[in-house]
């Protein structure tokens, strides 16, 4: 910084100048933005962006590197971080998503299993199926039943204060 400061203190002529003062201005907005995080001004963390980027891409087969690129961070920071706050491998995570997600489809709609299995992006209609009664305990048209006569507690996923917990 000081050094920054030697420089524009000796430019020579307008155009040093001008990069030294950017370099400076720069440096003050990454200061400030830092500043407002920390009174209080919340930054979604990694899990929260996560979570945006899958409702906002539910419908596709998403990878690894797809997910962490849309973040503009590695794979493996992703998988550190997803697993350090939730306790489940990223994949393991979007899958919860879109089951999480079926399950209120399920509940709140009298679409079909296939469609549903569409709009959240499973291979197909028995990969859904599979998937669903290996998270839920039962499969989608039990769960559905089993809500409409409101002899099942609602199950699935919800964000904690440290990690993913089971409602």
């Amino acid at each position: 910084m000081d050094n920054l400061f030697l420089q524009l203190s000796e430019s020579r002529n307008d155009r040093d100048y001008l990069q030294v003062l950017l370099i400076l201005l720069k440096i003050l907005v990454i200061c400030r933005n830092h500043e407002n995080q920390t009174e209080g001004e919340k930054v979604p963390s990694i899990v929260e962006q996560t979570i945006n980027y899958l409702q906002e891409n539910m419908d596709k087969h998403l990878t690894i590197g797809e997910i962490s690129n849309s973040l503009h961070i590695s794979s493996s920071s992703l998988c550190h971080i997803i697993k350090a706050q939730t306790q489940m491998s990223v994949m393991n995570f979007v899958l919860v998503n879109k089951i999480t997600y079926s399950a209120r489809l399920l509940r709140t709609t009298n679409m079909s299993a296939e469609d549903i299995s569409q709009i959240c992006g499973f291979n197909s209609q028995s990969n859904f199926c599979v998937n669903f009664k290996k998270q839920m305990g039962v499969s989608p048209i039990e769960y559905r039943n089993k809500c409409k006569r409101d002899t099942m507690p609602v199950r699935g996923y919800r964000l904690g204060t440290k990690a993913w917990m089971r409602y």
